[in-house]
């Protein structure tokens, strides 16, 4: 997610980016996260469940990484903001502010709980000194959330059980329609499964169009956004899908009618 990368060097921090690749099912490369840490390394910042393509880290290669953040003294952030959005319970991680003394979590209303419009998230750490920085530094920028969006917040949250599994029962649905969808157009779409979200990355390996040129395509003549994935940073052969709205089927169709066209 490229904020993760692009805040911490707007304020003078030297970050090094570590590429995931899909013939590695866009694993984490632990071996590389391991040959990126030098004595200057103060954090490890992830990302999990991953945006943009829907992987997630083993617990066993969480544990991996605390004990190397431990060995190091390295505070470890991770992004959650997909968590609670696993398809199997067995996939879904622990926040990792409560598995690790050095751990930062951050979420948000946005996500799993559909409630972009609120603004609210939270920081979650064992360090009582950090929390009070991060406090400090509200105080100078934003002061505090609406109180409106906190309270539809709480109630939110009283109700988690039943919006999380509206929510899951949504994105299994929609998810059917798209592996349906690859399989038919196997020729030239492909992707890993995510583990998790709402969002994916299709490779697009087609011999006439490009996938700028399908993207540019799908906006101006059926009104559907798909996002390359070189402006996130990626290769110039997958792009972004979200499959996490009611009427995702019918962009779904009218995405097909667009490929339809350029098949002619």
């Amino acid at each position: 997610y490229e904020s993760l990368a692009k805040l911490p060097q707007h304020f003078g921090a030297d970050v090094t980016l570590l590429e995931l690749r899909s013939e590695n099912g866009w694993a984490l490369d632990l071996q590389a996260l391991k040959e990126a840490i030098t004595p200057k390394t103060k954090m490890i910042i992830l990302n999990y469940p991953h945006n943009p393509t829907g992987s997630h880290l083993t617990h066993a290669a969480l544990n991996e990484v605390i004990e190397l953040a431990r060995l190091h003294d390295l505070y470890i952030l991770n992004d959650e903001v997909y968590r609670l959005m696993e398809y199997e319970e067995a996939v879904q991680l622990p926040p990792l502010a409560t598995c690790y003394e050095k751990g930062i979590s951050i979420s948000v209303m946005t996500k799993a709980f559909g409630m972009a419009g609120l603004r609210i998230g939270w920081v979650a750490a064992q360090d009582e000194k950090l929390i009070d920085k991060i406090l400090n530094t509200k105080f100078y920028t934003s002061i505090c959330n609406s109180a409106p969006s906190e309270i539809l917040a709480i109630i939110a949250l009283r109700q988690a059980e039943s919006i999380l599994k509206s929510a899951q029962q949504l994105t299994q649905i929609n998810l059917e329609y798209l592996d349906a969808f690859i399989e038919k157009h196997a020729s030239y779409l492909s992707w890993t499964r995510p583990k998790a979200g709402c969002i994916g990355l299709l490779k697009f390996d087609h011999t006439q169009i490009t996938v700028d040129q399908l993207a540019h395509l799908a906006l101006e003549q059926n009104k559907v956004l798909i996002m390359p994935s070189h402006i996130m940073g990626g290769d110039t052969k997958h792009f972004r899908i979200g499959f996490g709205r009611a009427n995702f089927k019918e962009a779904l169709d009218q995405f097909e009618q667009v490929l339809e066209k350029i098949n002619r």
